[in-house]
Protein backbone atom coordinates (compact mmCIF):
# COMPACT_ATOMS: atom_id res chain seq x y z
CA UNK A 1 0.00 0.00 0.00
CA UNK A 2 0.79 3.35 -1.68
CA UNK A 3 1.91 6.14 1.71
CA UNK A 4 -1.06 7.82 0.50
CA UNK A 5 -3.20 4.96 0.42
CA UNK A 6 -2.09 4.58 3.92
CA UNK A 7 -2.78 8.07 5.33
CA UNK A 8 -6.40 8.05 3.51
CA UNK A 9 -7.51 4.81 5.04
CA UNK A 10 -5.87 5.91 8.62
CA UNK A 11 -8.31 9.10 8.06
CA UNK A 12 -11.43 6.99 7.46
CA UNK A 13 -11.10 4.97 10.39
CA UNK A 14 -10.88 8.23 12.48
CA UNK A 15 -13.35 9.66 10.76
CA UNK A 16 -15.48 6.72 11.56
CA UNK A 17 -14.62 6.70 15.06
CA UNK A 18 -11.98 4.38 15.59
CA UNK A 19 -8.13 5.07 16.90
CA UNK A 20 -5.29 5.29 15.02
CA UNK A 21 -2.79 2.28 15.98
CA UNK A 22 0.01 4.53 15.97
CA UNK A 23 -2.10 7.15 18.42
CA UNK A 24 -3.42 4.47 20.54
CA UNK A 25 -0.08 2.90 21.16
CA UNK A 26 1.34 6.19 22.26
CA UNK A 27 -1.35 6.59 24.18
CA UNK A 28 -0.91 2.95 25.95
CA UNK A 29 3.05 3.89 26.56
CA UNK A 30 1.81 7.37 28.06
CA UNK A 31 -0.80 5.54 30.48
CA UNK A 32 1.72 3.32 31.03
CA UNK A 33 4.03 5.98 32.06
CA UNK A 34 1.41 8.32 34.44
CA UNK A 35 0.49 4.85 36.10
CA UNK A 36 4.61 4.48 36.89
CA UNK A 37 4.86 8.16 38.26
CA UNK A 38 1.93 8.08 40.27
CA UNK A 39 2.88 4.43 41.80
CA UNK A 40 6.77 5.96 42.33
CA UNK A 41 5.15 9.23 43.68
CA UNK A 42 2.61 7.58 46.23
CA UNK A 43 5.43 5.21 47.82
CA UNK A 44 8.02 8.82 48.07
CA UNK A 45 4.66 10.20 49.79
CA UNK A 46 4.38 6.98 51.98
CA UNK A 47 8.39 6.58 52.80
CA UNK A 48 8.25 10.68 53.62
CA UNK A 49 5.37 10.29 56.01
CA UNK A 50 7.03 6.94 57.64
CA UNK A 51 10.33 8.81 57.54
CA UNK A 52 8.75 12.36 59.46
CA UNK A 53 6.70 9.83 61.71
CA UNK A 54 10.18 8.17 63.34
CA UNK A 55 11.68 11.49 63.24
CA UNK A 56 9.31 12.90 65.12
CA UNK A 57 8.90 9.21 67.31
CA UNK A 58 12.87 9.75 68.09
CA UNK A 59 12.80 13.36 69.10
CA UNK A 60 12.43 15.17 72.36
CA UNK A 61 8.90 16.02 71.50
CA UNK A 62 7.39 12.48 71.90
CA UNK A 63 10.15 12.45 74.74
CA UNK A 64 8.91 14.94 76.87
CA UNK A 65 5.28 14.20 76.18
CA UNK A 66 5.26 10.17 77.53
CA UNK A 67 4.41 9.16 80.98
CA UNK A 68 7.53 9.52 83.19
CA UNK A 69 4.60 9.28 86.56
CA UNK A 70 0.92 8.47 87.30
CA UNK A 71 -0.06 9.87 90.75
CA UNK A 72 -3.63 8.62 91.81
CA UNK A 73 -4.43 7.92 88.02
CA UNK A 74 -3.44 11.71 86.51
CA UNK A 75 -0.36 11.39 84.30
CA UNK A 76 2.75 13.11 84.62
CA UNK A 77 5.27 13.59 81.54
CA UNK A 78 8.50 13.53 81.12
CA UNK A 79 9.11 17.19 80.61
CA UNK A 80 7.02 17.54 84.03
CA UNK A 81 8.85 15.77 86.07
CA UNK A 82 12.22 17.27 84.53
CA UNK A 83 10.92 20.50 85.59
CA UNK A 84 10.57 19.20 89.15
CA UNK A 85 13.92 17.19 88.87
CA UNK A 86 15.45 20.25 87.90
CA UNK A 87 14.05 22.25 90.53
CA UNK A 88 15.11 19.36 93.24
CA UNK A 89 18.70 19.73 91.96
CA UNK A 90 19.03 23.80 91.96
CA UNK A 91 17.82 24.15 95.27
CA UNK A 92 19.95 21.63 96.56
CA UNK A 93 22.83 23.32 94.66
CA UNK A 94 21.89 26.75 96.82
CA UNK A 95 22.19 24.78 100.09
CA UNK A 96 25.09 24.99 102.36
CA UNK A 97 25.21 21.10 102.59
CA UNK A 98 25.87 21.27 98.58
CA UNK A 99 28.91 23.66 99.26
CA UNK A 100 30.27 20.98 101.76
CA UNK A 101 29.82 18.19 99.29
CA UNK A 102 31.72 20.24 96.55
CA UNK A 103 34.59 21.05 98.97
CA UNK A 104 34.47 17.33 100.33
CA UNK A 105 34.64 15.60 96.53
CA UNK A 106 30.71 14.07 96.98
CA UNK A 107 29.30 16.25 94.30
CA UNK A 108 30.46 17.87 91.61
CA UNK A 109 28.77 19.89 89.08
CA UNK A 110 31.02 18.93 85.65
CA UNK A 111 30.31 15.30 86.17
CA UNK A 112 26.60 13.68 84.75
CA UNK A 113 24.57 13.37 88.16
CA UNK A 114 24.23 9.51 86.84
CA UNK A 115 27.85 8.57 87.06
CA UNK A 116 28.29 9.57 90.31
CA UNK A 117 27.53 7.66 93.37
CA UNK A 118 24.90 9.20 96.38
CA UNK A 119 27.74 9.43 99.31
CA UNK A 120 24.62 8.14 101.72
CA UNK A 121 23.32 5.12 99.99
CA UNK A 122 25.68 3.77 97.86
CA UNK A 123 23.32 1.55 95.60
CA UNK A 124 22.05 4.64 94.27
CA UNK A 125 23.67 7.94 91.61
CA UNK A 126 22.42 11.22 92.15
CA UNK A 127 20.58 11.43 89.38
CA UNK A 128 18.34 8.58 91.26
CA UNK A 129 17.91 10.94 94.48
CA UNK A 130 17.39 13.87 92.68
CA UNK A 131 14.62 11.48 90.95
CA UNK A 132 13.35 10.49 93.76
CA UNK A 133 12.89 13.86 95.39
CA UNK A 134 11.41 14.90 92.01
CA UNK A 135 8.50 12.64 92.51
CA UNK A 136 8.22 13.61 96.38
CA UNK A 137 7.88 17.13 95.24
CA UNK A 138 5.04 16.20 92.45
CA UNK A 139 3.24 13.91 95.79
CA UNK A 140 3.12 17.01 97.57
CA UNK A 141 2.10 19.44 94.74
CA UNK A 142 -0.68 17.04 93.47
CA UNK A 143 -2.15 16.46 96.47
CA UNK A 144 -2.57 20.40 97.23
CA UNK A 145 -3.48 21.30 94.04
CA UNK A 146 -6.18 18.64 94.15
CA UNK A 147 -7.70 20.00 97.64
CA UNK A 148 -7.35 24.03 96.40
CA UNK A 149 -9.98 22.26 93.93
CA UNK A 150 -12.19 20.62 96.25
CA UNK A 151 -11.74 24.28 98.10
CA UNK A 152 -12.53 26.49 95.37
CA UNK A 153 -9.07 27.59 95.49
CA UNK A 154 -7.66 29.20 92.33
CA UNK A 155 -5.34 31.98 90.89
CA UNK A 156 -6.49 35.30 91.13
CA UNK A 157 -5.33 38.37 89.66
CA UNK A 158 -2.27 39.36 92.48
CA UNK A 159 -0.82 35.83 91.89
CA UNK A 160 -1.06 35.88 87.99
CA UNK A 161 0.68 39.26 88.36
CA UNK A 162 2.80 37.53 90.74
CA UNK A 163 3.18 34.79 88.22
CA UNK A 164 4.05 37.59 85.24
CA UNK A 165 6.63 39.24 87.68
CA UNK A 166 8.50 35.63 87.95
CA UNK A 167 8.43 34.70 84.35
CA UNK A 168 9.82 38.24 83.70
CA UNK A 169 12.51 37.74 85.80
CA UNK A 170 13.59 34.86 84.37
CA UNK A 171 13.46 36.31 80.61
CA UNK A 172 15.64 38.87 82.26
CA UNK A 173 18.06 36.37 83.32
CA UNK A 174 17.79 34.76 80.19
CA UNK A 175 18.97 37.88 78.23
CA UNK A 176 21.79 38.84 81.08
CA UNK A 177 23.00 35.39 80.03
CA UNK A 178 22.49 36.57 76.14
CA UNK A 179 20.49 33.17 75.96
CA UNK A 180 16.38 32.80 74.78
CA UNK A 181 13.82 32.57 76.60
CA UNK A 182 13.73 28.59 75.86
CA UNK A 183 17.31 28.14 75.79
CA UNK A 184 17.59 29.20 79.26
CA UNK A 185 14.72 27.17 80.59
CA UNK A 186 16.32 24.44 78.94
CA UNK A 187 19.77 25.18 80.33
CA UNK A 188 17.93 25.26 84.27
CA UNK A 189 15.80 22.28 83.79
CA UNK A 190 16.75 20.22 80.96
CA UNK A 191 15.97 19.77 77.25
CA UNK A 192 12.98 17.97 77.86
CA UNK A 193 11.10 21.26 79.51
CA UNK A 194 9.75 23.68 77.27
CA UNK A 195 8.29 27.48 78.08
CA UNK A 196 5.05 26.12 78.33
CA UNK A 197 5.55 23.09 80.50
CA UNK A 198 7.68 25.55 83.07
CA UNK A 199 4.92 27.98 83.07
CA UNK A 200 2.15 25.21 83.13
CA UNK A 201 4.22 23.70 86.28
CA UNK A 202 5.28 27.21 87.78
CA UNK A 203 1.50 28.17 87.93
CA UNK A 204 0.48 24.06 89.57
CA UNK A 205 3.22 24.96 92.37
CA UNK A 206 2.00 28.72 93.04
CA UNK A 207 -1.61 27.22 93.47
CA UNK A 208 -0.10 24.46 95.91
CA UNK A 209 1.60 26.86 97.47
CA UNK A 210 -1.45 29.56 98.06
CA UNK A 211 -2.78 26.51 99.53
CA UNK A 212 -0.53 25.80 101.52
CA UNK A 213 0.58 29.38 103.37
CA UNK A 214 -3.68 29.47 103.87
CA UNK A 215 -2.76 26.87 106.04
CA UNK A 216 0.44 28.17 107.72
CA UNK A 217 -1.47 31.45 108.27
CA UNK A 218 -4.29 29.75 109.83
CA UNK A 219 -2.04 28.44 113.05
CA UNK A 220 -1.94 30.42 116.01
CA UNK A 221 -1.25 30.12 119.69
CA UNK A 222 -2.05 31.21 122.88
CA UNK A 223 0.32 32.79 125.25
CA UNK A 224 0.48 29.87 127.29
CA UNK A 225 1.00 27.10 124.23
CA UNK A 226 4.41 29.20 123.46
CA UNK A 227 5.25 29.66 127.03
CA UNK A 228 5.45 25.83 127.70
CA UNK A 229 7.10 25.40 124.31
CA UNK A 230 9.92 27.67 125.40
CA UNK A 231 10.16 25.58 129.11
CA UNK A 232 9.96 22.30 127.68
CA UNK A 233 12.79 23.30 125.12
CA UNK A 234 15.01 25.63 126.57
CA UNK A 235 18.32 24.74 125.67
CA UNK A 236 17.50 26.23 121.97
CA UNK A 237 16.67 29.31 123.54
CA UNK A 238 18.84 30.46 125.55
CA UNK A 239 22.62 31.88 125.70
CA UNK A 240 25.01 30.96 128.36
CA UNK A 241 27.98 33.54 129.62
CA UNK A 242 30.67 31.12 129.74
CA UNK A 243 34.09 29.96 128.98
CA UNK A 244 36.05 26.59 128.54
CA UNK A 245 39.70 25.90 127.88
CA UNK A 246 40.38 22.70 125.69
CA UNK A 247 44.04 20.66 126.31
CA UNK A 248 44.90 17.79 124.12
CA UNK A 249 45.38 14.72 125.74
CA UNK A 250 47.26 12.74 122.74
CA UNK A 251 51.62 12.61 123.23
CA UNK A 252 53.56 14.60 120.62
CA UNK A 253 53.61 13.67 117.05
CA UNK A 254 56.94 12.16 116.51
CA UNK A 255 58.10 10.75 112.72
CA UNK A 256 60.43 8.04 111.52
CA UNK A 257 63.47 9.46 109.09
CA UNK A 258 61.32 8.40 106.28
CA UNK A 259 58.37 11.21 107.59
CA UNK A 260 56.04 7.96 109.16
CA UNK A 261 54.32 8.82 112.01
CA UNK A 262 55.42 6.75 115.07
CA UNK A 263 52.63 5.23 116.68
CA UNK A 264 52.68 6.19 120.18
CA UNK A 265 52.99 3.30 123.21
CA UNK A 266 50.62 2.91 125.63
CA UNK A 267 52.60 4.37 128.28
CA UNK A 268 53.06 7.24 126.23
CA UNK A 269 49.50 7.73 125.61
CA UNK A 270 49.23 7.30 129.54
CA UNK A 271 52.11 9.86 130.40
CA UNK A 272 50.44 12.35 127.80
CA UNK A 273 46.94 11.56 129.69
CA UNK A 274 48.59 12.69 133.20
CA UNK A 275 49.78 15.80 131.83
CA UNK A 276 47.04 16.84 130.46
CA UNK A 277 45.34 16.27 133.86
CA UNK A 278 47.95 17.94 135.78
CA UNK A 279 47.60 21.15 133.25
CA UNK A 280 43.96 21.25 133.65
CA UNK A 281 43.92 21.61 137.02
CA UNK A 282 46.80 23.80 137.47
CA UNK A 283 44.42 26.08 135.33
CA UNK A 284 41.36 25.05 137.50
CA UNK A 285 43.12 26.50 140.25
CA UNK A 286 45.01 29.38 139.21
CA UNK A 287 41.28 30.58 137.99
CA UNK A 288 39.66 29.58 142.02
CA UNK A 289 42.59 32.21 142.86
CA UNK A 290 41.11 34.99 140.50
CA UNK A 291 44.10 34.16 137.79
CA UNK A 292 42.56 35.04 133.91
CA UNK A 293 41.51 31.87 132.37
CA UNK A 294 42.06 32.66 128.42
CA UNK A 295 45.83 33.63 130.02
CA UNK A 296 46.09 30.66 132.20
CA UNK A 297 44.98 28.83 129.02
CA UNK A 298 48.05 30.14 127.37
CA UNK A 299 50.14 29.60 129.87
CA UNK A 300 49.47 25.77 130.15
CA UNK A 301 48.84 24.99 126.60
CA UNK A 302 45.19 24.74 126.29
CA UNK A 303 43.23 26.34 123.72
CA UNK A 304 40.58 29.26 125.35
CA UNK A 305 36.86 29.66 124.27
CA UNK A 306 34.79 32.20 125.47
CA UNK A 307 31.30 34.05 124.69
CA UNK A 308 28.95 35.76 126.64
CA UNK A 309 25.96 34.52 124.50
CA UNK A 310 27.75 30.98 124.08
CA UNK A 311 24.36 29.06 122.00
CA UNK A 312 24.12 25.33 123.37
CA UNK A 313 25.77 22.88 121.31
CA UNK A 314 25.52 18.66 122.48
CA UNK A 315 28.74 17.62 123.91
CA UNK A 316 31.23 17.90 126.96
CA UNK A 317 31.25 21.48 127.57
CA UNK A 318 27.99 21.97 125.82
CA UNK A 319 25.79 19.84 128.07
CA UNK A 320 27.80 20.88 131.11
CA UNK A 321 27.04 24.57 131.16
CA UNK A 322 23.39 24.32 130.02
CA UNK A 323 22.34 21.62 132.81
CA UNK A 324 19.70 23.58 135.02
CA UNK A 325 21.93 22.96 137.72
CA UNK A 326 24.67 25.26 136.90
CA UNK A 327 25.15 28.67 139.27
CA UNK A 328 27.08 31.37 139.05
CA UNK A 329 30.48 30.74 139.82
CA UNK A 330 31.07 27.53 138.94
CA UNK A 331 33.70 25.94 137.48
CA UNK A 332 34.94 21.96 137.13
CA UNK A 333 37.30 19.82 135.10
CA UNK A 334 35.77 18.02 132.38
CA UNK A 335 36.63 14.38 130.93
CA UNK A 336 39.12 13.15 133.34
CA UNK A 337 37.20 10.45 134.43
CA UNK A 338 36.97 8.91 131.21
CA UNK A 339 39.41 5.91 130.06
CA UNK A 340 41.44 7.95 127.13
CA UNK A 341 39.35 11.02 126.04
CA UNK A 342 41.06 12.93 123.41
CA UNK A 343 40.57 16.36 125.23
CA UNK A 344 40.02 17.58 128.67
CA UNK A 345 38.20 20.95 129.91
CA UNK A 346 38.18 23.59 132.46
CA UNK A 347 34.91 25.00 132.18
CA UNK A 348 33.26 28.37 133.77
CA UNK A 349 29.77 29.49 133.98
CA UNK A 350 28.49 32.78 134.83
CA UNK A 351 25.33 33.54 134.22
CA UNK A 352 22.25 32.08 132.01
CA UNK A 353 19.90 33.77 130.13
CA UNK A 354 16.66 33.74 127.55
CA UNK A 355 17.42 35.79 124.49
CA UNK A 356 15.50 38.91 124.57
CA UNK A 357 16.82 40.75 121.33
CA UNK A 358 13.66 41.95 119.76
CA UNK A 359 13.11 41.07 115.86
CA UNK A 360 13.38 44.52 114.08
CA UNK A 361 12.80 45.60 110.26
CA UNK A 362 15.83 47.22 108.12
CA UNK A 363 17.08 48.22 104.66
CA UNK A 364 20.35 47.60 102.63
CA UNK A 365 22.38 48.25 99.61
CA UNK A 366 24.75 45.85 99.26
CA UNK A 367 28.06 47.17 97.42
CA UNK A 368 30.74 45.23 96.11
CA UNK A 369 33.71 45.19 93.25
CA UNK A 370 31.34 44.32 91.20
CA UNK A 371 29.43 47.15 91.40
CA UNK A 372 32.51 49.47 91.20
CA UNK A 373 33.70 47.12 87.98
CA UNK A 374 29.88 47.51 86.28
CA UNK A 375 30.33 51.67 86.75
CA UNK A 376 33.69 52.05 84.95
CA UNK A 377 32.33 49.88 82.21
CA UNK A 378 29.45 51.98 81.60
CA UNK A 379 32.14 55.24 81.60
CA UNK A 380 34.12 53.29 79.32
CA UNK A 381 31.44 52.67 77.33
CA UNK A 382 30.77 55.88 76.99
CA UNK A 383 34.18 57.16 76.27
CA UNK A 384 34.68 54.60 73.37
CA UNK A 385 31.58 56.21 71.49
CA UNK A 386 32.96 59.43 72.07
CA UNK A 387 36.21 58.55 70.25
CA UNK A 388 34.11 56.23 67.60
CA UNK A 389 32.49 59.65 66.62
CA UNK A 390 36.10 60.96 65.87
CA UNK A 391 36.76 58.63 64.07
CA UNK A 392 39.74 57.30 66.47
CA UNK A 393 39.29 53.50 66.54
CA UNK A 394 42.95 52.97 67.66
CA UNK A 395 41.67 54.53 71.00
CA UNK A 396 38.47 53.01 71.34
CA UNK A 397 40.53 49.13 70.86
CA UNK A 398 43.19 50.53 73.43
CA UNK A 399 40.58 51.50 75.90
CA UNK A 400 38.66 48.18 75.81
CA UNK A 401 41.89 46.27 75.98
CA UNK A 402 42.92 47.97 79.18
CA UNK A 403 38.93 47.20 80.54
CA UNK A 404 39.37 43.37 79.95
CA UNK A 405 42.47 43.43 81.67
CA UNK A 406 41.10 45.24 84.78
CA UNK A 407 38.38 42.79 84.97
CA UNK A 408 40.68 40.68 86.94
CA UNK A 409 42.32 43.02 89.21
CA UNK A 410 41.33 43.14 92.90
CA UNK A 411 39.46 46.61 93.54
CA UNK A 412 40.53 48.30 96.93
CA UNK A 413 38.48 47.93 100.22
CA UNK A 414 39.06 51.86 100.45
CA UNK A 415 37.27 52.03 97.11
CA UNK A 416 34.33 50.01 97.47
CA UNK A 417 33.73 52.09 100.73
CA UNK A 418 34.08 55.30 98.84
CA UNK A 419 31.52 54.16 96.68
CA UNK A 420 29.43 53.54 99.29
CA UNK A 421 29.61 56.55 100.75
CA UNK A 422 29.41 58.67 97.75
CA UNK A 423 25.94 56.37 97.18
CA UNK A 424 24.94 57.49 100.48
CA UNK A 425 25.68 61.04 99.95
CA UNK A 426 23.42 61.28 97.38
CA UNK A 427 20.13 60.45 99.23
CA UNK A 428 17.12 62.32 99.73
CA UNK A 429 17.02 61.89 103.29
CA UNK A 430 14.04 59.39 103.05
CA UNK A 431 12.99 55.96 103.39
CA UNK A 432 11.44 55.90 99.65
CA UNK A 433 14.66 57.43 98.65
CA UNK A 434 16.91 54.80 100.49
CA UNK A 435 14.60 52.21 98.83
CA UNK A 436 14.99 53.59 95.00
CA UNK A 437 18.68 53.42 95.34
CA UNK A 438 18.91 50.10 96.62
CA UNK A 439 16.62 48.95 93.32
CA UNK A 440 19.59 50.99 91.26
CA UNK A 441 22.33 50.34 93.25
CA UNK A 442 22.53 47.16 95.13
CA UNK A 443 23.76 43.97 94.67
CA UNK A 444 22.04 41.69 96.49
CA UNK A 445 18.73 39.20 95.52
CA UNK A 446 16.24 41.54 97.31
CA UNK A 447 17.25 44.63 95.26
CA UNK A 448 14.06 44.74 93.34
CA UNK A 449 11.83 44.70 96.95
CA UNK A 450 14.23 48.06 98.26
CA UNK A 451 16.69 46.03 99.98
CA UNK A 452 13.98 45.47 102.72
CA UNK A 453 14.41 42.87 105.19
CA UNK A 454 11.74 42.65 107.55
CA UNK A 455 11.12 40.67 111.08
CA UNK A 456 14.82 40.19 111.31
CA UNK A 457 15.67 37.75 114.19
CA UNK A 458 18.54 37.28 115.87
CA UNK A 459 21.15 34.98 114.78
CA UNK A 460 19.78 35.68 111.12
CA UNK A 461 22.81 37.64 109.98
CA UNK A 462 26.38 37.88 110.46
CA UNK A 463 27.51 39.61 113.35
CA UNK A 464 28.84 42.44 111.97
CA UNK A 465 25.22 43.27 110.34
CA UNK A 466 23.53 42.27 113.73
CA UNK A 467 25.96 44.25 115.75
CA UNK A 468 24.93 47.27 114.13
CA UNK A 469 21.15 46.69 114.06
CA UNK A 470 21.59 45.84 118.14
CA UNK A 471 23.84 48.72 118.64
CA UNK A 472 23.35 50.73 122.05
CA UNK A 473 20.56 53.65 120.92
CA UNK A 474 19.95 52.95 117.67
CA UNK A 475 16.50 53.81 116.57
CA UNK A 476 14.36 54.31 113.79
CA UNK A 477 16.02 56.60 110.33
CA UNK A 478 19.79 55.71 111.54
CA UNK A 479 22.13 54.96 108.45
CA UNK A 480 25.85 54.02 108.62
CA UNK A 481 28.25 51.79 106.52
CA UNK A 482 29.20 48.26 107.41
CA UNK A 483 31.46 45.81 106.14
CA UNK A 484 30.80 42.03 106.56
CA UNK A 485 32.00 39.47 104.04
CA UNK A 486 29.75 39.85 101.50
CA UNK A 487 30.82 43.69 100.64
CA UNK A 488 29.88 47.18 101.94
CA UNK A 489 26.41 47.75 103.40
CA UNK A 490 24.62 50.91 103.19
CA UNK A 491 22.27 50.42 106.32
CA UNK A 492 19.05 51.91 106.31
CA UNK A 493 17.49 51.22 110.45
CA UNK A 494 13.34 50.94 110.18
CA UNK A 495 12.88 49.60 113.22
CA UNK A 496 12.70 47.24 116.39
CA UNK A 497 9.03 45.09 116.70
CA UNK A 498 7.69 44.13 119.64
CA UNK A 499 8.28 40.54 119.91
CA UNK A 500 11.53 39.40 121.00
CA UNK A 501 13.65 36.29 119.92
CA UNK A 502 12.59 33.79 122.22
CA UNK A 503 8.98 34.23 121.51
CA UNK A 504 9.14 34.60 117.59
CA UNK A 505 11.26 31.37 117.52
CA UNK A 506 9.00 29.32 119.87
CA UNK A 507 6.09 30.41 117.61
CA UNK A 508 7.62 29.62 114.68
CA UNK A 509 9.21 25.95 115.88
CA UNK A 510 4.92 24.95 116.91
CA UNK A 511 4.07 26.37 113.23
CA UNK A 512 6.58 24.12 111.86
CA UNK A 513 5.95 20.85 113.58
CA UNK A 514 2.07 21.36 112.82
CA UNK A 515 2.28 22.22 109.78
CA UNK A 516 5.14 19.11 108.95
CA UNK A 517 2.56 16.98 110.39
CA UNK A 518 -0.25 18.13 108.18
CA UNK A 519 2.08 17.96 105.41
CA UNK A 520 2.72 14.23 106.00
CA UNK A 521 -1.14 13.58 106.00
CA UNK A 522 -1.92 15.55 102.74
CA UNK A 523 0.23 12.93 100.98
CA UNK A 524 -0.45 10.01 102.73
CA UNK A 525 -2.87 7.08 100.56
CA UNK A 526 -0.93 9.29 97.83
CA UNK A 527 0.07 7.25 95.29
CA UNK A 528 2.60 7.53 92.65
CA UNK A 529 3.71 4.72 89.77
CA UNK A 530 6.78 5.72 88.22
CA UNK A 531 8.00 4.70 84.85
CA UNK A 532 11.25 4.25 85.24
CA UNK A 533 12.17 4.09 81.19
CA UNK A 534 10.75 6.94 80.70
CA UNK A 535 12.22 8.68 83.54
CA UNK A 536 15.37 7.66 82.22
CA UNK A 537 14.47 10.17 79.83
CA UNK A 538 15.52 13.02 82.35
Amino acid sequence: MSASREKKKRQELLAGGNTDPKTAKAAKEKAEARKTNILYGTLGIIFVVVAAALLIYNSSFVTRSRTAVTIDGEKYTVAEASYYYGQAYQNFLSSDTAYYMMLQGMLSTSTPLSAQTYPYDTSMTWADYFKGQAVESMRFAHALKKAAADDGMKLEDEDLAEFDKTVASVKESAETNNLSYSKYISNVYGSNVTTSVYESCLKDQMLASKYATQYRDSLTYTEDEIQDYYEENKNSYDVVDGAYVSISTAPETEKDEDGNTIEATDEEKAEALEAAKEAAQAILDGYKDGGDLEKLAGDNGGTYYGSEETRYSSGTTGDWLFDEARKEGDAAVLGADEESPSYLYVAVFHSRSRVEYPNYDVRHILITADTLKAAESEDTGSEDTGSEDTGSEDTGSEDTGGDTSGEDEEVPDEDIKAKAQEILDSWDGTEDGFAELAKEWSEDGNAEDGGIYEDVYWGQMVSEFQDWCYADGRKAGDTGIVQTSYGFHIMYFVGYSDEVYWHYACNNALVSEAYSEWADEMVEGVTAEVNESAMNAI
